[in-house]
């Protein structure tokens, strides 16, 4: 059919940056995929297989007549990372960033510092280019903005 589509292949980060802790493989992450005309679509990433069959490493997502959409990833441990405008026909490798935007614990400054060393770290081990380097940082800053004003508002919506 004429659908959409985006492919997300995750990648831990374990032995190529300083934090990382998920296996290479990605398996127990969990996916997240939203068009942007659409509902969410979850996929775990799981390993196991049979007699001349396994599972898949990577999900692929229909988007319809959606042009992109977002995808989200929780990592095992429990590190989110998020991927704003994904494009149709796109094959994502989505690599571990152990700094997950819902922690709050840090503050802005930290959470892209943590960031930055680990793109570079990606960037220093082929994994992404500068390019890639550049959305994954402008998804994660993103991602970290519109989270800390969701549990404002609703920090606020619970006092009144």
């Amino acid at each position: 059919n004429k659908n959409k589509w985006v492919k997300v292949i995750p990648m831990g980060s374990k032995g190529l940056t300083e934090n990382g802790r998920v296996n290479r493989d990605g398996i127990g992450a969990v996916l997240t995929f939203k068009p942007q005309k659409g509902r969410a679509v979850i996929s775990p990433i799981v390993s196991g297989a049979s007699h001349t069959a396994a599972h898949s490493l990577e999900s692929l997502f229909g988007m319809r007549n959606s042009n992109h959409g977002t995808v989200e990833i929780l990592w095992p441990g429990g590190i989110k990372n998020k991927l704003y405008n994904v494009r149709a026909k796109e094959t994502v490798v989505f690599p571990e960033i152990p700094c997950s935007y819902t922690d709050s614990s840090m503050s802005l400054g930290q959470y892209k510092r943590c960031v930055r060393r680990t793109l570079d770290e990606l960037e220093d081990n082929g994994v992404i280019n500068w390019r890639q380097q550049g959305r994954f940082m402008e998804s994660a800053i993103r991602a970290f903005k519109e989270h800390r004003r969701e549990v404002h508002a609703q920090e606020d919506e619970d006092h009144n």
